[in-house]
């Protein structure tokens, strides 16, 4: 028998089997009797419960412990909160679902990070909520607890809001009610994993900017990009608009989304336009500013006050720094991503803390060939300029998945799996080695084919030699030849705002 992610703790096969009931059940607290509905729920295709089991709350040492301990007479689980029930009972339902007979065992386990998250872009290329209650399923099977959701972007807006109902009218069926958003989180909750929004401060708004060009520095309507970029129309900072905008968005959000974290992006937004914009310029002069990364930052601790009463974990990427140390809310956690000028390691002396999403090798829209299976299985933290990343700055881990490239879900689940899976151990387990791994994640691999997943297999994933040589070939010429798109719609959208 076998788990993934690897227990932190011990895992011992011992003699004997544990003794099958007609009519098994759960016995736990009322709290838990949802976490019981669902492992038999899963367990269904599999004939249902055949063991009995028990449920104890006691203290733990770490946050998500358990212990598993089957014996002739059933399954005793003890457990510290509810994450950790959470997470000993998708063990117990990858245990039962692998032989006819469960054999007498020992388990504890723990998580080396509480945060383990997933993004998911449905803005370049739409998915249903089916569709993504589909991947829901199997990243909270691998104990991620974090659904990063890019709902918003340059390409598309797709949550209903109130405030601004021009930001949906151009996608039409293309986006999601307040309650489909209501049913997702219920549904995402319910495994264990929070989904969390990410609203874009102040680029990557192409869309949004498009319906509404008054919070724009020249009021001009832009055409919204269809291909992935890095676009020069942005939030105007010296508009009253623009506050009222955030403030207003962030209001719905908060009221749809109860994760404690928010996303309000922060990235790739190149701020030439700022420096000749005369609101921009005021705003500056206004509050005593040097630069217009600072009055980037001055945007997000805008956000940040807006948020305060609502007691959010706020998350920015890594380019909101810009401005220098001590000058973004201390709120905000920093999702670093790439910064090959090293700024970001200046944050690391103010106490900041990090999601570390490291572009290599842990955006999964690249090939494997770029970055392959054994690449994210033995990841370690690290940013630019600090090789030793420590401990206490991690607050978490979080793998990507762009969908610029990927418009089908097929295409989805070939990219995500099965990278996600040693993604999800390497932000679980501390002890790993990688060739003990490839043994336990063939047979993973069969479990997702069941699941009707459309995985990649671990050689695949583990592309090397000419085939590696081939498959770079080709995604170079992919590449070179979306680029040449990419080019052309910034081109455009520079026209028309008049920077040419």
């Amino acid at each position: 028998m076998y788990l993934i992610p690897k227990p932190n703790g011990y895992f011992e096969e011992l003699h004997g089997v544990v003794g099958q009931v007609d009519g098994a059940s759960v016995a736990c607290p009322d709290d838990l009797l949802d976490l019981a509905r669902l492992l038999q729920d899963r367990l269904t295709p599999y004939g249902g419960l055949s063991v009995n089991v028990t449920l104890k709350e006691e203290p733990m040492t770490h946050p998500e412990e358990y212990f598993i301990e089957a014996d002739e007479n059933g399954v005793t689980i003890r457990y510290g909160d509810r994450a950790g029930a959470g997470n000993a009972l998708v063990s117990l339902f990858h245990l039962l679902r692998q032989a006819d007979r469960l054999p007498c065992l020992r388990i504890h386990d723990w998580p080396k990070c509480t945060r383990r998250g997933q993004s998911f872009d449905s803005c370049r290329h739409f998915f249903t909520t089916d569709e993504m209650k589909k991947i829901i399923e199997q990243l909270a099977l691998l104990k991620c607890n974090v659904l990063h959701w890019v709902c918003v972007n340059d390409q598309a807006w797709r949550i209903e809001l109130a405030g601004y109902p021009a930001l949906t009218q151009v996608h039409g069926t293309q986006k999601y009610t307040k309650e489909e958003v209501k049913d997702l989180v219920e549904y995402a909750a319910l495994r264990g994993i929070s989904i969390v929004p990410e609203f874009e401060i102040p680029g990557h708004e192409s869309m949004a900017l498009s319906q509404y060009p008054e919070l724009t520095c020249r009021g001009t309507k832009v055409t919204p990009p269809v291909v992935g970029g890095v676009y020069p129309v942005l939030m105007c900072p010296g508009k009253y608009e623009t506050y009222v905008f955030i403030r207003r968005v962030l209001e719905e959000f908060v009221e749809l989304f109860p994760a404690k974290e928010i996303h309000l992006g922060g990235d790739e937004a190149p701020k030439g336009i700022w420096k000749t914009c005369p609101h921009c310029q005021a705003k500056l002069e206004e509050l005593g500013l040097t630069s217009v990364e600072q009055l980037q930052i001055h945007l997000m601790n805008y956000a940040a006050e807006v948020l305060r009463p609502y007691h959010k974990t706020l998350i920015c990427w890594n380019e909101s720094v810009k401005g220098g140390p001590g000058t973004l809310d201390q709120d905000y956690v920093v999702q670093y991503w790439a910064d090959p000028k090293g700024y970001t390691k200046k944050e690391l002396p103010e106490g900041r803390k990090f999601i570390l999403s490291n572009f290599k090798p842990l955006y999964f829209d690249y090939p494997c060939a770029m970055h392959s299976l054994q690449a994210v299985y033995d990841y370690q933290p690290n940013i630019n300029g600090v090789k030793d990343f420590p401990q206490d700055a991690i607050y978490g881990y979080e793998s990507c998945i762009w969908a610029e490239h990927i418009a089908t879900p097929a295409r989805l689940e070939y990219m995500m799996f099965p990278r996600v899976v040693a993604g999800m151990e390497a932000f679980w387990t501390t002890n790993r080695n990688y060739k003990e791994f490839t043994t336990r994640a063939n047979q993973y691999v069969a479990f997702l084919w069941s699941q009707k997943i459309n995985t990649q297999t671990v050689d695949e994933a583990s592309v090397s030699g000419l085939k590696r040589m081939e498959e770079l070939r080709q995604y170079g010429k992919y590449a070179g030849r979306y680029g040449k798109r990419c080019q052309a719609s910034v081109k455009r959208m520079k026209e028309e705002l008049g920077l040419t």
